[in-house]
């Protein structure tokens, strides 16, 4: 998995960053299902918390 610039401000942009690049290797076509939350916080090691800002986060005109 790429690592996101350890200089980045804080977990949430760190996880911002990280599930940019997840999203951008992973080939999905707008609208199919990502992961779940459960899922990135063991995969990432954050809180549900972090997960959540993190994608409330997300540009969502790339969603689309």
């Amino acid at each position: 998995m790429p690592v996101a610039n350890q200089q980045t401000p804080n977990r949430t942009a760190r996880t911002v960053v990280i599930l940019e690049q997840m999203i951008a290797a992973s080939g999905l076509a707008p609208g199919e299902p990502f992961a779940v939350e459960a899922e990135l916080e063991k995969k990432l090691g954050v809180s549900r918390a972090v997960v959540r800002e993190a994608v409330s986060r997300l540009p969502r005109s790339r969603w689309r």
